[in-house]
C-alpha cells in the first residue's frame, strides 16, 4: 500500500497451477517456474519482483537430508539464472500451515530468539533464514 501511495507501479499475479493439472511435484514446480519467468521477463528493466511461495518451492537446492518427496528440482532451482534471492521465513512461536489434508493451523514448538542467518555456499537451500518472533495464520475450513 505504501509503495502504491508513492505512485509506484504495483501488480499482483498468480503463478500456481491447478491441482490435478500435473503428474508430479517436479512438473508442478517446473510449470510454476515457467509462469514466474514469463512474468519476470515482462517487467521493465529496473523493476523488482517479489514471489511469495512455500518454503520447499523457494529452495535453491534441497537439503541433503530432506525426505524423498522433497528431493527434486524445485521452482527456485529452475530460476537460478535469474537474480534470485531466496529467503526462508520461520517463526519462533505461533502456528503454521503444513502441506497435508485437511490443512489445519499447526502449533509451532517455541524456540529462543535467533538472528537472521545468511548462507553463500553454492549448494545452499536459501540465501538467508529470517526468524519472526511469532506467526499467526488463519485456519481453513470447509464452510
Amino acid at each position: 500500500m505504501a509503495l502504491g501511495a508513492q505512485g509506484r507501479d504495483i501488480a499482483v499475479a498468480g503463478y500456481d497451477i491447478e491441482i490435478g493439472a500435473y503428474d508430479s511435484d517436479v512438473d508442478r514446480d517446473a510449470e510454476m517456474a515457467t509462469h514466474v519467468r514469463q512474468q519476470f521477463n515482462a517487467l521493465p528493466s529496473a523493476a523488482r519482483m517479489l514471489v511469495l511461495t512455500g518454503n520447499v518451492h523457494a529452495m535453491r537446492h534441497p537439503f541433503e537430508d530432506a525426505p524423498p518427496e522433497m528431493q527434486h528440482r524445485t521452482m527456485a532451482a529452475f530460476l537460478l539464472d535469474l537474480p534470485l534471492y531466496s529467503v526462508r521465513v520461520e517463526a519462533l512461536r505461533g502456528h503454521t500451515w503444513h502441506c497435508m489434508s485437511p490443512r489445519p493451523a499447526m502449533p509451532l514448538l517455541e524456540r529462543p530468539a535467533r538472528a537472521p542467518v545468511a548462507d553463500t555456499d553454492p549448494d545452499r537451500s536459501y540465501d538467508v533464514w529470517v526468524y519472526l518472533s511469532a506467526l499467526s495464520v488463519g485456519t481453513l475450513t470447509d464452510r
